[in-house]
């Protein structure tokens, strides 16, 4: 079989949007803050003002201050033709935050450097907000200068072309629509 086409039907994912209000936030903080007091999670990174963890018993990395949430996401690890793969179920950061804080850039330093380093394979989710949509254009940027493999993906027939320039990304993928869910973006290690 072509290495740049698969044909399979791959699973749906739920797309969930993060806290919104200042007390869902420190609802999320106060729970993750008892994840590490009760060793329930693992420090990856110490970046002095921000802490990044990885629960023990869950698929959840998250990045804290001495008082607020900054970033988490909670991802899925699935196999598809006995290719392991992970995707970001659930990915929000705060959007106040410092210039300091900013500037570690915690979303690109967690995909790159926490979660393709779990699985070789990194998949987009289904539905693609204007923030995600950023994210995904700046991933896939920061994965070509890093000569890793970007492929876009036809979700329902499988089909898989590499992409070489992020201009080649196409335009249909995103959006809310039905007709969007279907597309997506693989980042390979």
């Amino acid at each position: 079989m072509d290495q740049d086409r698969e044909t399979s039907m791959m699973p749906k994912f739920t797309i969930w949007t993060g806290p919104t209000k200042s007390s869902e936030r420190d609802s999320y903080f106060e729970e993750f803050r008892e994840l590490v007091d009760n060793g329930k999670a693992k420090e990856i990174k110490d970046f002095g003002v921000v802490r990044v963890f990885e629960a023990l018993d869950q698929r959840l990395i998250f990045a804290i201050t001495a008082s607020e949430l900054i970033y988490f996401v909670r991802y899925s690890e699935r196999t598809v033709h006995g290719k392991p793969y992970i995707n970001q179920d659930e990915v929000w950061r705060a959007t106040s935050i410092s210039d300091e804080i900013n500037s570690l850039r915690l979303p690109k330093w967690v995909f790159l450097n926490v979660l393709l380093q779990k699985r070789d394979c990194l998949v987009s989710d289904e539905e693609h907000t204007d923030s995600g949509k950023r994210f995904w254009e700046a991933r896939v940027s920061d994965a070509l200068a890093d000569h890793r493999k970007v492929f876009y993906l036809d979700w329902k027939t499988g089909l898989r072309k590499r992409l070489l320039d992020k201009r080649e990304i196409p335009d249909f993928l995103w959006g809310h629509t039905e007709r969007h869910r279907d597309h997506r973006l693989v980042i390979e290690a």
